[in-house]
């Protein structure tokens, strides 16, 4: 985990940001506020900032000029949204933001506080992020650990992407299917199989700590092991 702790909260209802803060600084993170638009604004340029954990739900007018804003400077950080609506999922992704963790509005305490630790343990560094032990070269699709390096083909990369990206959370084989390239392949979902069985190998082969669990019968879910 990362030094420093330093999660950077956005949230407009004053109530839900003391009791956010409150929480994950009994937890060892350190937690500012950004209680409105021009103090977000101005906070999301500080240095330092591991984590932007943003409430869209409550900035109402301002949500997407912060999104847009987030998206720009979140090169060098995780990023957590909480939201009520299912399509502003959508619209972030067109912005192509590093969210690791997208929650839903209500959530338990400990989903906040999972998602958070998650965060510390993936850092986006432009094409390379490190997940747990690892390191990811999203341009090369090249996988790296003290062990040595693996290369992956073009399907197992973006396969390893959405997981990562909800890492933490079942990721179904339809949505996998309908990211990969099946040019020539027959349809059906047994290849995402194939191909997520093929990942496993290299992160064995690497003794990566990252864990690709099966929800049988929905799809797949990664978390970071023990090691």
């Amino acid at each position: 985990m990362k030094s420093s702790n330093s999660v950077l909260l956005i949230e407009f209802d004053a109530v839900i940001a003391t009791a956010i803060k409150n929480f994950l600084m009994e937890y060892g993170y350190a937690v500012t506020v950004a209680s409105d638009a021009a103090s977000a604004m101005r906070l999301l340029q500080i240095k330092g900032i591991d984590l932007i954990l943003c409430d869209l739900d409550s900035l109402e007018n301002a949500k997407m000029e912060i999104v847009k804003h987030i998206s720009v400077v979140d090169m060098l950080h995780s990023v957590v949204l909480m939201l009520r609506n299912t399509e502003d999922i959508n619209a972030c992704k067109q912005l192509n933001m590093n969210v690791v963790k997208y929650l839903t509005i209500p959530f338990m305490p400990n989903d906040l506080l999972e998602a958070v630790r998650t965060c510390f343990c993936v850092t986006p560094t432009g094409n390379v992020i490190s997940v747990g032990n690892m390191t990811f070269n999203r341009r090369k699709y090249q996988l790296q650990t003290a062990v040595g390096s693996v290369e992956l083909t073009q399907n197992e990369a973006v396969i390893l992407q959405n997981l990562i990206d909800h890492i933490g959370a079942v990721v179904r084989r339809e949505v996998l299917y309908a990211q990969i390239d099946t040019y020539g392949l027959c349809n059906s979902n047994r290849t995402v199989d194939v191909h997520v069985s093929a990942l496993r190998k290299k992160l064995n082969r690497i003794d990566s700590n990252l864990e690709i669990l099966t929800k049988r019968g929905v799809g797949y879910i990664l978390r970071i092991g023990l090691m």
